[in-house]
């Protein structure tokens, strides 16, 4: 079955509309993603948001839905078939592979309570891979709150969007002297930007204040991340020392 109709399509609407007043107590968001129909998808709680940084952020992953799709699955007891029953995952993802995922992301503490998402993990898992060929994995804070990566993710995703194209491309032209593997200060000295300036004009006059807190070389670097046109060690927390390496395709690991 073609991407767009598992939740792929241009004009996908959520299968699952998350309350913004709901009985339980969640946080929903907003989340701001090119990858996805619209230009976002909303989560219902932080930990999802979360997640979101991973998938934004990892260019591996060319596309994301939200609910994708309610999946039909059954359930067994010693007896044989018991029930039939109807969950719809939080997250779809499609990688550059044109492998699809399905996900939730459940507290790993609720996950402890109840022995009954173990069971529905392994049925979504056998039903959705016989049917549509699709991967089902539940993700917890386990797997979305290791440090330093998410704190590096969040430069990331930060400063993506806040480069100049003159910057970008005397970033590759540096990168591409030096040669990967580098280091970001390796980078930083062999380019030189200008200061940026906020120019702004009142009825006194016009002033200019220097924006010496930003760095032109890291944000464009975050940026070439992002599309992944580089690499970056996020084992330790970012610094001159964090090595910049080629990216490697999922295939190819």
């Amino acid at each position: 079955m073609l991407p767009e109709k598992l939740g792929f399509a241009p004009d996908h609407v959520p299968v699952f509309k998350v309350p913004w007043r709901a009985k339980f107590k969640t946080v929903p968001t907003v989340f701001p993603t090119a990858k996805a129909a619209g230009g976002h998808v909303i989560v219902s709680n932080p930990l999802t948001a979360d997640l979101m940084i991973h998938f934004d952020t990892d260019p591996a992953i060319t596309k994301i839905s939200a609910y994708p799709r309610k999946v039909i699955y059954p359930t067994y007891d010693r007896y044989g078939l018991s029930e039939v029953k109807e969950h719809s995952p939080a997250l779809g993802i499609l990688d550059e592979d044109g492998v699809i995922t399905y996900a939730d992301c459940i507290p790993y503490v609720i996950q402890k309570e109840r022995p009954g998402i173990e069971r529905r993990t392994e049925a979504l898992q056998t039903a959705l891979w016989d049917d549509y060929g699709i991967l089902y994995t539940v993700f917890d804070e386990r797997d979305i709150h290791i440090q330093p990566r998410l704190w590096n993710l969040r430069l990331i995703w930060r400063h993506h969007r806040d480069n100049d194209p003159e910057h970008v491309s005397a970033i590759r032209r540096a990168l591409d002297v030096l040669e990967l593997p580098a280091k970001i200060g390796q980078v930083r000295a062999a380019v030189s930007f200008r200061t940026p300036i906020w120019r702004t004009s009142t009825p006194q006059g016009s002033f200019e204040t220097p924006l010496d807190e930003v760095d032109p070389v890291f944000s464009a670097l975050m940026s070439l991340a992002f599309t992944g046109s580089i690499e970056l060690d996020t084992s330790r927390r970012f610094s001159d020392e964090t090595i910049i390496n080629h990216r490697q395709k999922w295939s190819d690991d």
